[in-house]
């Protein structure tokens, strides 16, 4: 059974290697890109500890969600489960635990971007995320807290 709970900065080594697996698998070309901006990368996911949730299997950490804050609009900023978990619900759990923080933090709006072929953009759209715009290769979607 998998367990939900606040993220802890001894997820860090967790997060940074879905986070690296996610650029290796779905966006290869930026991989360098990205490697060059670790210290950036490592200084959001700190800053954003106390808007992180982990999801264990066995005490492991097998997946997360973290999200910014800007004015009244929370922002997913990453979503990543460990390959050999995905399917079995656990994305969708955590979209719907994000969007109870964001909605009692006050937050009256959703965001989110993800590539325009990601399969997980059939999930947000089931969610009702809406296309707001594009920026560079990511589709935003968007969503009302109800």
């Amino acid at each position: 059974m998998f367990s939900f709970r606040p993220g802890r900065a001894d997820d860090l080594p967790a997060i940074y290697r879905l986070e690296r697996l996610y650029i290796e698998t779905m966006e290869p070309l930026q991989l360098q890109k990205w490697l060059s901006a670790l210290e950036r990368h490592l200084q959001q996911w700190v800053e954003n500890l106390p808007r992180t949730i982990m999801v264990e299997d066995l005490d492991q950490p097998i997946g997360y969600v973290f999200w910014e804050r800007e004015n009244d609009t929370a922002i997913l900023a990453s979503i990543n489960v460990d390959p050999g978990y995905r399917r079995r619900g656990i994305a969708t759990n955590l979209l719907l635990r994000f969007e109870h923080e964001a909605a009692l933090a006050g937050c009256l709006n959703l965001e989110l971007g993800c590539l325009s072929d990601n399969p997980a953009r059939r999930l947000y759209e089931s969610f009702g995320y809406i296309y707001d715009r594009k920026e560079t290769q990511y589709v935003i979607l968007r969503k009302k807290i109800v």
